[in-house]
């Protein structure tokens, strides 16, 4: 299990690579002799087993008469029982008898000796097979020899011990490393095959297989120049070290390399992605539109465009394929945000979702543009992007107003904000146009949209276009998007793109940019019959043929179909779903558990809490990571792009790991995966997610409650989603976030009927009882948004009838005023 002392203070110990020992964030001290530490590495390494006083005095104090070297242990075990903290007075780090020592298998503590070996046990299979995760994982853990640099004077049976057990453990990682890298060669994925070969030879630098392995792989990427000077290196290590010459073997491939008559085929450079770039086609007409409104709005008036078409039709992909191109022209500003079919994940919306990630990357554009609004406009702001009280901390809240003109008020106040981005004062360079890109409006909520449409005429003068992304089919006559739609189709500032399936010459060039001409008419007839032309689906069976060794790199830039393509059913919406898991059910065993981990969590998730919930090491996550972006199955985050940092779609970060939140890279992907999960074992893992998130923010759930009822909800954990649904619903009506607040008080109301359900005593049906009145009462303050249910008479009668049952004449004086009112 992962070391959690970030997040829940426990010893850690870490024995390879040197003598560490740390309890949360803090370092242990106070370990009187470098004796006490041996004492402490040999009763870890012995942790299952009571040792014998009789032989640990023998072991540390051989020179020493028999009453001596117990009393020497007598005191150093005393040393360790005070200097090693513990919360758990039952479970002490150090457990002993009048004969016998044993550290406390039980206790709360992380050890790098058992992970390292638990990671090669469980990237070994009995069978035979590997699980490169694992491997890789212990490849991290293994930062060094067992105790190095570690010396105790006059102990000669410790030192003994001590070689063995070093000896033991650099046998593991060097074949764990070795398999790792025959793997990753075998598999064609040599730019990792490169990395571990190198650690391998770090272990080990004179171990001449390892050089010449790593100069096969070198040779195979394309980095000729790097495998011969691999040679060099390794025949000056020899001849320094030992006085030889390499073996015949590695001579042999050496002169082939430089020769040029090895490898027989080569792959582009590690700097290249892992499967085929699928080229932008059939958008050319698309593309010409949004440029048009672009240049329109950075002559200083807003534009609009929305681009619609049904799922996996290419709508973000294109947005983005464009913003990637105006970001290497210009210095503009890109916001973006999301809508969610799940209120769990929504957030006070996407527009808000924008402005927060703005917010925590460019602190100081952010604060320059606030100080140029006034105070209680930038309360407004700071209702739905708390940041804001980060920034500008002397802030006082947001003023009380009835909820119409709350709202107005922060609509004009989000305005400002914009028009201060998009106008900056004294900016240098100046910004020339701001960007809002709105994904999957068709989940977005009636605040939202009703935002999104006051903007619109409220912003007419500044340097903004707002380019939007939605699926028609997924709208229903009463969606809020609809009367929306169909004004802006009539306004001249709005233009509406809709996208189409790619016809059969669109295919065709697709094919021919990843294989060539000679063998683009047979993939382009295969993908179109799976496809229907279906831009997502000829991605997905793209790089599925990659994944499966169908599609393998070429001499040149272009790939070649080296064996037979599969067959599907009739393309549905079935067949993608299909596709997906089999392209899913290719990755190793530990990288596929942890993505449908990921698929819990949700469209976005951060390894750290992936680690937790998992109980992973940190290293086996970033492995699985750094898989899931080769393979084009999720991709980074980022809610803010400007000039110079927008990726290019098939580009790969330079590091995974410092890549704390990946989405998806379409919801597609992730409703797969969560879906074909057993509903028992979905509940577990909700549980997990849940207990893990809540961990991590405790005492601070407010930015993550909203998720925390999702999670406990759907776990069945009725009495912690009661909490946190209460707790989601007060926190959207302070935002004025009025439907979403409904939303979650209704489901709050449906997991206290679960928890009545269950109620024995008398004494918790009258809390249950109370909390119904509690929620019932915040429900009924909202009923004055439009477009709200209009049952708030039907809410005060229940709620008079259970102040009457509780007897609280308090609160049943205080219905009858608000039914009194709400009659007349």
């Amino acid at each position: 299990m992962a070391p959690e002392g970030k997040l829940l203070a426990r010893l850690e110990v870490r024995l390879l690579g040197g003598f560490e020992v740390r309890h949360g964030d803090q370092p242990v001290e106070g370990f009187e002799s470098q004796k006490v530490r041996a004492l402490l590495a040999y009763l870890m390494l012995h942790r299952e087993t009571p040792q014998s006083r009789d032989r640990l005095a023998g072991l540390l104090w051989p020179d020493k008469d028999d009453d001596t070297a117990r009393r020497n242990l007598r005191q150093a075990v005393y040393n360790l029982r005070t200097s090693l903290p513990h919360g758990d007075t039952a479970s002490p780090p150090i457990l002993s008898t009048h004969q016998t020592v044993q550290f406390n298998s039980a206790s709360d503590h992380w050890l790098d000796v058992q992970a390292f070996e638990d990671a090669i046990r469980r990237g070994m299979s009995a069978s035979g097979g590997l699980d490169p995760h694992h491997l890789a994982g212990a490849s991290e853990l293994y930062r060094g020899d067992f105790l190095a640099g570690f010396f105790v004077r006059d102990s000669p049976a410790f030192e003994h011990w001590l070689l063995y057990e070093q000896e033991r453990l650099r046998e593991m990682a060097i074949h764990a490393l070795r398999r790792l890298v025959d793997y990753y060669l075998t598999s064609g994925a040599y730019r990792r095959g490169i990395r571990y070969a190198r650690r391998l030879l770090e272990i080990d630098p004179l171990f001449e297989e390892a050089h010449r392995k790593l100069m096969r792989l070198y040779a195979l990427s394309g980095r000729r120049n790097s495998a011969l000077a691999q040679y060099r290196d390794c025949r000056t290590l020899l001849q320094t070290e030992l006085g030889v010459e390499p073996l015949e073997e590695t001579t042999a491939l050496y002169q082939a390399i430089l020769a040029e008559e090895w490898p027989a085929r080569s792959i582009p450079d590690e700097g290249t992605p892992a499967g085929p770039v699928i080229p932008f086609v059939g958008r050319h007409k698309a593309y010409a539109r949004l440029r048009r409104s672009w240049w329109a709005a950075r002559k200083g008036t807003l534009r609009v465009t929305l681009v619609e078409g049904e799922a996996g039709i290419g709508k973000s992909r294109l947005i983005e394929a464009f913003l990637r191109d105006v970001a290497s022209q210009a210095e503009v500003v890109v916001l973006s945000g999301r809508c969610y079919e799940d209120a769990s994940w929504a957030g006070c919306g996407p527009i808000a979702e924008a402005l927060r990630g703005f917010a925590r990357e460019e602190p100081h554009r952010t604060h320059q543009a606030l100080a140029h609004m006034p105070a209680g406009l930038v309360a407004e702001v700071g209702r739905v992007v708390p940041e804001v009280y980060a920034l500008c901390p002397d802030l006082p809240p947001p003023g009380l107003m009835p909820g119409n003109e709350a709202r107005k008020r922060q609509s004009e106040a989000i305005a400002r904000l914009l028009r201060a981005l998009a106008c900056p004062v004294d900016e240098d360079p100046p910004v020339d146009s701001l960007i809002l890109f709105l994904d999957d409006l068709q989940w977005g909520d009636r605040p939202t949209l009703e935002l999104l449409d006051f903007l619109v005429h409220r912003l007419n003068d500044v340097p903004l276009w707002v380019v939007a992304a939605y699926r028609p089919d997924a709208l229903d006559p009463e969606h809020p998007l609809v009367p929306i739609q169909r004004r802006l189709s009539r306004d001249p500032r709005v233009d509406c793109v809709a996208l189409d399936r790619l016809s059969a010459s669109d295919i065709h060039q697709i094919a021919a940019e990843v294989v060539g001409d000679e063998q683009a008419g047979m993939l382009a007839h295969f993908l179109d019959r799976e496809s229907a032309g279906l831009p997502l689906a000829i991605a997905e069976l793209i790089h599925l043929l990659s994944d499966e060794g169908v599609l393998v790199t070429h001499e040149s830039t272009k790939w070649t179909v080296a064996g037979s393509l599969p067959a599907f059913a009739t393309p549905t919406s079935d067949s993608l779903h299909t596709l997906i898991l089999r392209r899913v059910s290719q990755l190793p065993t530990s990288a596929r558990r942890l993505l449908t981990l990921a698929a819990v969590i949700g469209p976005q998730f951060d390894l750290d809490l992936l680690e937790q919930a998992a109980g992973e090491h940190r290293a086996v996550v970033d492995a699985a990571a750094e898989t899931w972006v080769e393979r084009r199955l999720v991709r980074p985050l980022r809610h803010f792009r400007s000039v110079g940092v927008w990726p290019a779609s098939h580009e790969l970060p330079k590091d995974v790991q410092q890549q704390q939140v990946l989405e998806f890279a379409h919801d597609k992907i992730r409703v797969a995966i969560y879906s074909d999960l057993n509903p028992r074992r979905r509940q577990v893992i909700h549980r997990q997610v849940a207990t893990a998130l809540e961990s991590r923010h405790r005492g601070e759930t407010d930015q993550v409650c909203e998720a925390l009822a999702h999670h406990y909800a759907t776990a069945g954990i009725w009495d912690k989603a009661l909490v946190y649904l209460q707790q989601a619903g007060d926190k959207a009506r302070q935002a004025l976030a009025n439907e979403s607040a409904f939303c979650w008080y209704n489901r709050a109301l449906e997991a206290l009927d679960h928890l009545e359900q269950m109620a024995t005593s008398e004494e918790t049906k009258a809390d249950l009882l109370k909390k119904r009145f509690q929620i019932l009462a915040s429900r009924a303050e909202i009923y004055e948004t439009p477009g709200m249910p209009e049952t708030r008479e039907d809410d005060l009668q229940r709620l008079q009838a259970i102040a009457r049952e509780l007897g609280d004449q308090d609160d049943l004086s205080m219905i009858l005023d608000r039914l009194t009112r709400s009659k007349t």
